[in-house]
């Protein structure tokens, strides 16, 4: 099953109009990370299984699983510094809720260390059960 287009859409939309900080919302981290801050909304897992029959058919379900990855650097808002913790904890917040109005549930968010040391990074994932035959998260 592919929801994975119309939620990135939908979350691109989301985080666009909700961030005062202007986010870069993509599907893959780019090779040069210039635009900051960077949201990466990827589905990393997409498995099809069987929970059970019904009288004539059996039924479908679709586990999915999303990633989001932000990315914050420090930042001067008209002459402000915004430190890059403030900027994540908006984005941070805005995923969440996204994610939660969609009927995922969390399974984990975790700082990850950067290459460079001026940016931070927060890997989220998400997860959710989706009915195969007519597209709504169980």
């Amino acid at each position: 099953m592919d929801i994975y287009n119309e939620l990135y859409e939908s979350f691109k939309i989301y985080l666009k109009t909700k961030s005062i900080y202007n986010p870069t919302i993509s599907k893959k981290v780019p090779q040069n990370i210039s635009a900051f801050p960077l949201v990466v909304f990827k589905e990393t897992n997409n498995v099809s299984t069987t929970i059970g029959k019904t009288t004539n058919y059996q039924e479908f379900i679709d586990l999915i699983t999303l990633t989001t990855e932000i990315y914050t650097k420090n930042k001067v808002i008209n002459g402000v510094n915004v430190a890059s913790d403030v900027i994540m904890n908006e984005i941070k917040s805005l995923a969440f809720n996204f994610m939660k109005n969609c009927g995922f549930n969390r399974l984990s968010s975790t700082p990850v260390p950067f290459i460079d040391l001026s940016i931070d990074r927060l890997v989220t994932i998400h997860s959710c059960k989706v009915n195969n035959w007519n597209k709504k998260i169980i």
